[in-house]
């Protein structure tokens, strides 16, 4: 087992925050897994207690089959962690960040720079090699950070939300490398994420916590049977909202969620027309667009009670 949390709990002393409540999840060798939920759920507390930065308030915690109470440094000698902050040094150029790191994890120089070469070709940032971590984008940090983090070919890849400064195209590009180095390296991987593209399209399976409890384990397609086969009908309401009246007659069709300036409708195949015969019947000029789909892992999320979910 890559991570074991048994009852794990972590509670803050100076405000009295329980950050972690009774955490029991398992993440297995050679898996994509991850933290999915709202910004304050509790992902990036369990994370920093993973890698040997916070210590646990009670419960059990082994990863790598290695105790991180009692062996901390055994842990962090398995693993390469992608923090939300990426960087404290601020001054050293991107070469030296990426270079730096595979020599602190045991690389002989010539092969941090070997390995230095490739990933400054892999990430497209060569032209940035020589520019002060400090001179760069928020984006352009980040594929620094993701340098740093793929050096060595860990065991185990920590990232917390490692993504948000990242466009479309160069998120897809990170994520390839992420798959090519589980599925040829073996290498497993923890994933702390608010979005539910990410999650859906990438995870072998997840944890959904909130509140810092966790709500569900399981893959994405097990996750979402919990919405049963109902077909999904989501609107782009026009100018911010439905009419009241509408919405609450679209609540006797089916479950009605409201999220990211969207209304989401849940009906099974046999009602959800008439769902869409009430958008008609009060106008299409109170919406701007509105599709037909499956179920999506965010109607999970959002059954079990969940808040507001990301979804870049």
């Amino acid at each position: 087992m890559a991570i074991e949390a048994s009852g794990l709990s972590k509670t803050y002393k100076k405000n009295n925050v329980k950050a972690n409540i009774e955490l029991n999840l398992q993440v297995q060798e050679g898996e994509i897994f991850g933290l999915l939920g709202p910004n304050g759920a509790g992902k990036t507390t369990f994370v920093k207690q993973v890698v040997g930065l916070l210590k646990p308030s009670s419960g059990g915690l082994k990863v790598m089959g290695e105790d991180v109470i009692a062996n901390p440094d055994a842990v962090r000698s398995r693993l390469n962690y992608m923090s939300q902050n990426i960087f404290a040094v601020w001054h050293l150029k991107v070469r030296e960040v990426i270079e730096y790191s595979g020599r602190l994890r045991g690389l002989s120089l010539g092969e941090a720079k070997k390995q230095t070469k490739i990933l400054l070709e892999e990430l497209g940032i060569e032209e940035h090699a020589e520019k002060a971590i400090f001179h760069l984008s928020g984006g352009l940090r980040q594929l620094a950070g993701f340098g740093a983090a793929f050096i060595g070919k860990p065991k185990l890849l920590v990232l917390d939300e490692p993504t948000s400064a990242l466009d479309v195209a160069r998120r897809r590009k990170l994520w390839d490398k992420v798959r090519e180095l589980n599925q040829k390296e073996g290498v497993t991987v923890l994933l702390v994420t608010h979005s539910v593209i990410e999650a859906e399209h990438l995870l072998d399976r997840l944890a959904i916590i909130q509140d810092g409890r966790l709500k569900a384990m399981g893959s994405p397609g097990e996750l979402k049977q919990r919405v049963d086969n109902r077909l999904r009908l989501e609107i782009i309401p026009h100018n911010g909202g439905l009419p009241a009246g509408l919405t609450r007659d679209l609540g006797q069709v089916g479950e009605v969620f409201e999220a990211n300036n969207r209304v989401v409708v849940l009906a099974s195949r046999g009602t959800l027309q008439k769902a869409v015969g009430l958008v008609e019947q009060y106008g299409l000029d109170c919406i701007d667009d509105f599709r037909i789909g499956t179920a999506s892992l965010e109607d999970v999320y959002l059954k079990l009670g969940g808040g507001i979910l990301g979804a870049a």
